[in-house]
């Protein structure tokens, strides 16, 4: 009998739990929720990477293509 198995990697910005209560929110904060709904959808999709929230799916799209000059530039300041 085959079992099936997948992994999936979850990359989530900052989530909103009791831990990180008294911290100042970080920009694209998200909930416990949010970040277990992506991972389903993900699953059911068969994606190896999910983001939470989705927005930063499309920064990281952004700064792998970046020219490396723009970015050592942009990490300067």
């Amino acid at each position: 009998m085959a079992s099936a198995t997948c992994s999936i990697i979850s990359r989530s910005g900052y989530v909103h739990t009791r831990m990180s209560a008294g911290f100042k929110p970080a920009p694209f904060g998200t909930t416990i929720s949010v970040v277990v709904n992506n991972c389903l959808k993900g699953i059911n999709l068969k994606h190896s990477v999910t983001y939470s929230p989705r927005i930063l799916g499309i920064v990281m799209k952004v700064l792998v293509v970046m020219p490396q000059r723009l970015f050592n530039y942009l990490d300067r300041k």
